[in-house]
Protein backbone atom coordinates (compact mmCIF):
# COMPACT_ATOMS: atom_id res chain seq x y z
CA UNK A 1 0.00 0.00 0.00
CA UNK A 2 2.84 2.58 1.01
CA UNK A 3 4.70 1.35 -1.87
CA UNK A 4 1.71 2.02 -4.17
CA UNK A 5 0.42 5.12 -2.84
CA UNK A 6 4.46 6.63 -3.19
CA UNK A 7 4.55 5.58 -6.71
CA UNK A 8 1.53 7.77 -7.76
CA UNK A 9 2.69 10.61 -5.30
CA UNK A 10 6.20 10.45 -7.63
CA UNK A 11 4.61 10.33 -10.47
CA UNK A 12 1.61 12.64 -10.54
CA UNK A 13 -1.03 9.98 -10.04
CA UNK A 14 -2.97 11.35 -7.61
CA UNK A 15 -3.19 14.83 -9.17
CA UNK A 16 -4.16 13.10 -12.79
CA UNK A 17 -6.46 10.12 -11.89
CA UNK A 18 -9.84 11.51 -12.49
CA UNK A 19 -8.67 13.12 -15.72
CA UNK A 20 -7.31 9.56 -16.59
CA UNK A 21 -10.47 8.12 -16.05
CA UNK A 22 -12.46 10.30 -18.01
CA UNK A 23 -10.39 10.42 -20.54
CA UNK A 24 -9.80 5.99 -20.57
CA UNK A 25 -5.69 7.43 -21.60
CA UNK A 26 -3.05 8.57 -20.34
CA UNK A 27 -0.05 10.03 -21.59
CA UNK A 28 3.64 8.97 -20.04
CA UNK A 29 6.29 11.41 -20.35
CA UNK A 30 9.89 11.05 -19.10
CA UNK A 31 10.18 13.72 -16.72
CA UNK A 32 8.69 15.75 -14.03
CA UNK A 33 9.19 19.44 -16.17
CA UNK A 34 7.70 17.65 -19.17
CA UNK A 35 4.61 16.44 -16.60
CA UNK A 36 4.22 19.91 -14.69
CA UNK A 37 4.22 21.85 -18.53
CA UNK A 38 1.90 19.02 -19.94
CA UNK A 39 -0.42 19.54 -16.76
CA UNK A 40 -0.90 23.00 -16.66
CA UNK A 41 -1.50 22.95 -20.26
CA UNK A 42 -4.85 21.37 -19.68
CA UNK A 43 -3.84 18.06 -20.56
CA UNK A 44 -4.28 16.47 -17.15
CA UNK A 45 -4.34 12.96 -18.03
CA UNK A 46 -0.49 12.95 -17.65
CA UNK A 47 2.02 10.80 -15.33
CA UNK A 48 5.68 10.68 -15.29
CA UNK A 49 7.93 7.42 -15.65
CA UNK A 50 10.42 9.29 -13.49
CA UNK A 51 13.85 7.52 -15.49
CA UNK A 52 12.75 4.74 -14.34
CA UNK A 53 10.65 1.71 -15.99
CA UNK A 54 7.10 0.99 -14.54
CA UNK A 55 6.30 -2.49 -13.14
CA UNK A 56 3.69 -4.85 -14.26
CA UNK A 57 1.82 -3.96 -10.98
CA UNK A 58 1.93 -0.32 -11.55
CA UNK A 59 0.81 -1.34 -15.47
CA UNK A 60 -2.17 -2.92 -13.54
CA UNK A 61 -2.98 0.02 -11.64
CA UNK A 62 -3.27 2.06 -15.11
CA UNK A 63 -4.89 -0.66 -16.16
CA UNK A 64 -7.65 -0.15 -13.71
CA UNK A 65 -8.18 3.81 -15.40
CA UNK A 66 -7.26 3.48 -18.91
CA UNK A 67 -7.14 1.85 -21.93
CA UNK A 68 -4.73 3.64 -23.48
CA UNK A 69 -0.98 4.74 -22.64
CA UNK A 70 0.30 7.23 -25.20
CA UNK A 71 4.27 7.25 -24.50
CA UNK A 72 5.72 10.99 -24.96
CA UNK A 73 9.38 10.22 -24.83
CA UNK A 74 12.43 11.44 -26.30
CA UNK A 75 12.68 10.38 -30.65
CA UNK A 76 16.30 9.65 -30.19
CA UNK A 77 17.55 6.03 -29.42
CA UNK A 78 17.92 6.39 -25.78
CA UNK A 79 13.94 7.55 -26.17
CA UNK A 80 12.76 4.66 -27.98
CA UNK A 81 14.63 2.22 -26.26
CA UNK A 82 12.78 3.03 -22.80
CA UNK A 83 10.07 3.30 -24.95
CA UNK A 84 10.44 -0.53 -25.91
CA UNK A 85 11.10 -1.36 -22.23
CA UNK A 86 7.80 0.49 -21.33
CA UNK A 87 5.41 -1.38 -24.12
CA UNK A 88 7.30 -4.90 -23.44
CA UNK A 89 6.42 -4.11 -18.91
CA UNK A 90 2.47 -2.60 -19.97
CA UNK A 91 1.74 -4.71 -23.43
CA UNK A 92 0.74 -7.69 -21.47
CA UNK A 93 -1.70 -6.03 -18.85
CA UNK A 94 -4.13 -5.31 -21.80
CA UNK A 95 -2.95 -1.59 -22.32
CA UNK A 96 -3.16 0.11 -25.69
CA UNK A 97 0.44 1.33 -25.99
CA UNK A 98 1.05 4.05 -28.67
CA UNK A 99 4.17 6.53 -29.01
CA UNK A 100 3.82 10.35 -29.87
CA UNK A 101 6.46 11.24 -32.89
CA UNK A 102 8.03 14.18 -31.04
CA UNK A 103 10.56 16.51 -33.42
CA UNK A 104 14.41 15.54 -32.93
CA UNK A 105 15.95 17.26 -29.73
CA UNK A 106 12.07 18.36 -28.60
CA UNK A 107 10.09 17.41 -25.43
CA UNK A 108 6.81 18.31 -24.61
CA UNK A 109 7.63 21.29 -22.25
CA UNK A 110 9.78 22.50 -25.18
CA UNK A 111 7.05 21.54 -27.71
CA UNK A 112 4.26 23.34 -25.81
CA UNK A 113 6.33 26.32 -25.60
CA UNK A 114 6.78 26.63 -29.21
CA UNK A 115 3.90 25.63 -30.53
CA UNK A 116 1.10 26.01 -27.69
CA UNK A 117 -1.21 22.90 -25.82
CA UNK A 118 -3.68 22.70 -28.69
CA UNK A 119 -0.73 21.88 -31.14
CA UNK A 120 0.79 19.21 -28.51
CA UNK A 121 -2.95 17.83 -27.70
CA UNK A 122 -3.07 17.10 -31.39
CA UNK A 123 -0.26 15.43 -31.17
CA UNK A 124 -1.09 13.04 -28.95
CA UNK A 125 -4.35 12.33 -30.36
CA UNK A 126 -2.03 11.37 -33.63
CA UNK A 127 -0.34 8.91 -31.45
CA UNK A 128 0.63 6.10 -33.64
CA UNK A 129 -0.10 1.90 -32.37
CA UNK A 130 3.75 1.76 -30.64
CA UNK A 131 4.25 -1.78 -33.05
CA UNK A 132 3.57 1.09 -36.26
CA UNK A 133 5.91 3.91 -34.58
CA UNK A 134 8.75 0.90 -34.18
CA UNK A 135 8.42 -0.12 -37.91
CA UNK A 136 8.48 3.64 -38.99
CA UNK A 137 11.63 3.86 -37.56
CA UNK A 138 13.34 0.78 -38.71
CA UNK A 139 11.73 1.20 -42.51
CA UNK A 140 13.33 4.78 -42.43
CA UNK A 141 17.18 2.95 -42.07
CA UNK A 142 18.34 2.41 -45.75
CA UNK A 143 19.60 -1.20 -44.49
CA UNK A 144 16.34 -2.36 -44.26
CA UNK A 145 16.18 -2.60 -48.18
CA UNK A 146 17.98 -5.97 -47.37
CA UNK A 147 16.10 -8.74 -47.10
CA UNK A 148 18.38 -10.19 -43.84
CA UNK A 149 17.87 -6.88 -42.10
CA UNK A 150 13.83 -7.10 -42.36
CA UNK A 151 13.96 -10.84 -41.29
CA UNK A 152 16.19 -10.05 -38.11
CA UNK A 153 13.71 -6.63 -37.62
CA UNK A 154 10.77 -9.40 -37.60
CA UNK A 155 12.24 -11.41 -34.92
CA UNK A 156 12.62 -8.38 -32.60
CA UNK A 157 9.28 -7.31 -33.59
CA UNK A 158 7.58 -10.90 -33.36
CA UNK A 159 9.22 -10.49 -29.97
CA UNK A 160 7.07 -7.95 -28.62
CA UNK A 161 3.73 -8.97 -30.67
CA UNK A 162 4.10 -12.03 -28.18
CA UNK A 163 3.31 -9.91 -25.22
CA UNK A 164 0.50 -8.08 -26.67
CA UNK A 165 -2.69 -9.68 -24.31
CA UNK A 166 -5.36 -9.60 -27.32
CA UNK A 167 -5.48 -12.22 -29.22
CA UNK A 168 -7.65 -9.91 -32.16
CA UNK A 169 -4.20 -6.93 -31.11
CA UNK A 170 -2.18 -9.87 -31.78
CA UNK A 171 -3.73 -10.98 -34.87
CA UNK A 172 -4.04 -7.51 -36.31
CA UNK A 173 -0.02 -6.67 -35.51
CA UNK A 174 1.15 -9.63 -37.39
CA UNK A 175 -0.84 -8.77 -40.85
CA UNK A 176 0.50 -5.32 -40.60
CA UNK A 177 4.33 -6.33 -39.90
CA UNK A 178 4.20 -8.98 -42.98
CA UNK A 179 2.74 -6.59 -45.36
CA UNK A 180 5.31 -3.82 -44.37
CA UNK A 181 8.29 -5.92 -44.34
CA UNK A 182 7.36 -7.80 -47.54
CA UNK A 183 7.46 -11.20 -45.58
CA UNK A 184 4.88 -14.00 -45.85
CA UNK A 185 2.38 -13.63 -43.18
CA UNK A 186 2.84 -17.42 -42.37
CA UNK A 187 6.51 -16.63 -41.35
CA UNK A 188 5.86 -13.83 -39.07
CA UNK A 189 2.71 -16.25 -37.10
CA UNK A 190 5.53 -19.08 -36.87
CA UNK A 191 8.02 -16.01 -35.35
CA UNK A 192 5.07 -14.93 -32.72
CA UNK A 193 3.76 -18.69 -31.90
CA UNK A 194 7.11 -20.27 -31.77
CA UNK A 195 9.83 -17.61 -30.94
CA UNK A 196 12.28 -19.46 -33.46
CA UNK A 197 14.46 -17.45 -35.74
CA UNK A 198 13.30 -17.85 -39.11
CA UNK A 199 15.92 -18.42 -42.01
CA UNK A 200 18.51 -16.05 -40.62
CA UNK A 201 20.94 -16.29 -38.00
CA UNK A 202 19.25 -14.95 -34.50
CA UNK A 203 19.89 -11.95 -33.28
CA UNK A 204 22.20 -11.75 -29.88
CA UNK A 205 20.50 -10.46 -26.75
CA UNK A 206 19.84 -6.60 -26.60
CA UNK A 207 21.21 -6.26 -30.82
CA UNK A 208 19.65 -4.26 -33.00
Amino acid sequence: RNVRNHWFRDVGFDKSRRAISKAGQVSVCEGQIDVIMVFEAGLENVVAAQGTAFTEQQGRLLKRHADDVVLCYDSDNAGLKAAERTFQILAPTGLNIKMVALPQGEDPDSLIRKEGAEAFAARIAGAQEFLDYQMDRAMANPAMEQMGERVRFAEKVAANIRLLESPMARETAMQRVALRLGLADAAIRRQVGTGTPAKEKPTAPGAT
